[in-house]
Parts: structure tokens; C-alpha cells; sequence
């Protein structure tokens, strides 16, 4: 189990990225439904094709939330899995230096 090296730096810079790149489509999310909200209260387009348009965009942006929960959960996952093998590791090098002695 010693020979299974990690790059936590890697592993790190991963979950930074994660969590960056997810705050920036949360804003972009919220831009996008503040746009469709103006669409939905205009006096220039209207009729069929501006209703058309709003039932997509909200069905389509109700996935939204769930991309978010997704990236979310993927980050936790690799943050959960550094620290296991961060403990793996330790238990490991424990046990060597104990069967060296």
C-alpha cells in the first residue's frame, strides 16, 4: 500500500477548480434567468414564438440546480478520497516503521 502515491497538490488544485469553475456557472445561471425574466415582461415580443422560447429555457434551466449538485458532489467525493488515502498511507508507513523495529 506504500507504493500508491497520491498528488494531493493535483488532487488539491482539482477540487479549487471544481469549486471555481461552479461558482462561475452559478453566475452565469443567475445572469441567464435574469435575462429570461426580461423576455417574460417585455411589450416587443410576444406571442408564440416568445412562449416558445420561455417553456424551453424553463425547462432547461431547471437542470440547472442539478448540474450545480453534481459538480458539488463530485468535489466532495475528491476531497473524501484524498483524505482516505491520506490515511491509508499514514496506517501504512505505521505499519512499516513498526515492522522495522
Amino acid at each position: 500500500m506504500a507504493d500508491i502515491l497520491i498528488d494531493y497538490n493535483k488532487l488539491q488544485d482539482a477540487i479549487s477548480n471544481i469549486d471555481s469553475e461552479t461558482k462561475k456557472l452559478r453566475e452565469l445561471f443567475d445572469k441567464q434567468n435574469n435575462n429570461f425574466k426580461l423576455l417574460e415582461d417585455n411589450k416587443i415580443w410576444y406571442g408564440t414564438s416568445n412562449q416558445n422560447c420561455l417553456a424551453k429555457y424553463a425547462e432547461v434551466s431547471g437542470k440547472y440546480e442539478g448540474i450545480i449538485s453534481d459538480l458539488e458532489k463530485y468535489k466532495q467525493f475528491l476531497y473524501n478520497l484524498g483524505e482516505s488515502y491520506k490515511s491509508i498511507n499514514i496506517e501504512a508507513e505505521r505499519k512499516i516503521a513498526s515492522n522495522m523495529q
